[in-house]
C-alpha cells in the first residue's frame, strides 16, 4: 500500500533537523537550573576579629573581602588569609570610610565615601592607583554604591544626591533619580547585566531598569517580601531576600539558603557562574 504524503496548504517551510537540534541546545543552556552549594567557609576560623561587609569572587576559590573592623581589604581562600591591604587613614592605600567594593577589568575597586575617591588594586591586592571624584556637583560626593559597567569604567551612586555618575568624562549625571521622585535613601541595591542595563531595587519592592544610555526602560513589581539584593545571572534577573530566598522576576523559587539562628546576609556577588553569599558567620558559594 502506498504511503500517503503529507500536504501543506499555502506557504510551506521545511525546517532542517539541525535547526531543531540547535534550538534544543539553546533551550537547555538557558533552562532554569537550581543552585547547588559547593563550598562553605567559616571565615572566623581564619581571623576571629574579622567583620566583612562586602565580598568579591576573583576565581580559583579566592575571595576579596572588605573588613569593616580593620578597614582593610583581605584576600583569602578556603584555608587561609593570603594578603591584606589598606587600613584606616588618609594616605595612599588606606581608607577613611570604605563604602563599597567591586571587581571589574581585572581590578578591585574600593570607594571611599568621605575621601571622595576610588582606589584600585590588582587581584593580589597590590596598589594600582586612585580616581578622584572631582568633577561631580558636590565635594564630597558621598559615593555609596559602585556599579559595574561592561563597556567602561564603573559608575558611582550617591544616596545623598540620588544620582549616578560615570567615571568617564562627563559633566552631568548619568542617571538622576530626582527626576522620577525617588530619594536615594530608598535604593536598596543596584546591579547591571551584560548589555549595560542598570537595575535599581527600591524600598517600594520595585525594580527600575535603565538602558545603557541612562533612559528608563521599565518598572517591575517585586513580589518577594523583604528583598535585599538584585543581580543578573545567565541573562536572568534574580532577587535575594533577607530570609535567603532567591527568586526570578516570575516568582519562581530557585534556591532557599538555610540561614542559622541570628544569621544575616551582608552581601552577594555573582561572577564566573558562581553566586557567593556573605553572611555574618560564613561564606557560601553556589553554582
Amino acid at each position: 500500500m502506498q504511503k500517503s504524503k503529507s500536504k501543506c496548504i499555502g506557504y510551506c517551510v521545511t525546517v532542517p533537523k539541525r535547526l531543531f537540534a540547535f534550538v534544543g541546545l539553546w533551550v537547555l543552556s538557558h533552562a532554569q537550573v537550581p543552585f547547588s552549594l559547593i563550598n562553605e567557609i567559616p571565615y572566623y576560623d581564619l581571623d576571629y576579629n574579622m567583620a566583612p561587609i562586602h565580598i568579591s569572587y576573583v576565581g580559583a576559590n579566592k575571595f576579596v573581602i572588605l573588613d569593616s573592623e580593620s578597614q582593610e581589604i583581605v584576600l583569602i581562600d578556603e584555608n587561609k588569609i593570603i594578603n591584606r591591604s589598606g587600613g584606616f587613614g588618609q594616605e595612599v592605600e588606606s581608607f577613611s570610610e570604605p563604602s563599597d567594593m567591586i571587581v571589574q577589568n581585572l581590578k578591585v575597586w574600593i570607594s571611599d565615601r568621605t575621601e571622595n575617591s576610588i582606589q584600585q588594586f590588582d587581584y593580589s591586592l597590590n596598589y594600582i592607583g586612585m580616581v578622584l571624584l572631582d568633577k561631580t556637583i558636590a565635594d564630597p560626593f558621598y559615593s555609596d554604591i559602585l556599579i559595574e559597567n561592561p563597556f567602561g569604567n564603573p559608575y558611582i551612586f550617591s544616596k545623598t544626591y540620588s544620582e549616578v555618575w560615570s567615571l568617564d568624562e562627563s559633566n552631568w549625571p548619568y542617571i538622576d533619580l530626582n527626576q522620577y521622585g525617588i530619594d536615594g535613601t530608598c535604593i536598596i541595591d543596584i546591579s547591571t547585566d551584560n548589555f549595560g542595563n542598570i537595575a535599581f531595587l527600591t524600598c517600594y519592592n520595585e525594580m527600575m531598569m535603565f538602558n545603557r544610555y541612562g533612559r528608563l526602560m521599565k518598572r517591575v513589581r517585586i513580589e518577594l517580601a523583604d528583598p535585599v539584593f538584585m543581580f543578573n545571572l545567565n541573562y536572568e534577573w534574580l532577587v535575594l531576600n533577607a530570609k535567603g530566598m532567591v527568586n526570578n522576576l516570575d516568582g519562581d523559587l530557585l534556591v532557599n539558603i538555610e540561614l542559622r539562628d541570628n544569621e544575616m546576609i551582608y552581601d552577594v556577588d555573582v561572577a564566573l557562574q558562581h553566586m557567593t553569599v556573605l553572611t555574618n558567620r560564613r561564606i557560601l558559594v553556589y553554582k
